[in-house]
């Protein structure tokens, strides 16, 4: 299945790795330390994937390399990963087409996120006409 971007973004790096033939590693480079959840495995899955059909290759390992530890994770871009970026895809395409924004839950990490201040999960809900009216200032149907 292709699905077609509603963002786009950039891959830290990509790594050709020598032995007896090249492959293709994607290398994501973080900030912070590790976290508890996959998102970051996740991130790097979905470049691998990407890479898979940009090339033709077979890409079976990733990686995310966090500043604060200085250190890389390797990820194994297994059928179950894909399965669950695929799936996650399929559920923002799916928000996408319906045209709603699912509500926001803000988390801890929300303080880390680069993308806070466009979702400001502490300032809007579910319904959005109030905020859209002070924007522009004029009625909302």
């Amino acid at each position: 299945m292709r699905l077609h971007p509603v963002a786009t973004g950039k891959r830290s790096v990509a790594e050709l790795v020598a032995s007896r033939e090249f492959t293709i590693m994607p290398v994501e480079y973080k900030r912070g330390h590790r976290k508890i959840s996959d998102c970051d495995r996740y991130q790097v899955v979905a470049q691998a994937m990407a890479l898979e059909e940009m090339y033709g290759a077979e890409i079976s390992r990733a990686a995310v390399f966090y500043w604060e530890e200085r250190k890389r994770e390797y990820v194994e871009v297994d059928a179950e990963l894909r399965d669950r970026v695929t799936d996650v895809s399929r559920r923002m395409h799916e928000a996408y087409r319906s045209g709603r924004t699912p509500a926001a839950k803000r988390t801890g990490s929300c303080r880390a996120c680069s993308m806070e201040d466009m979702c400001m999960p502490g300032r809007i809900k579910a319904d959005v006409t109030d905020y859209l009216k002070t924007l522009f200032d004029e009625e909302i149907a």
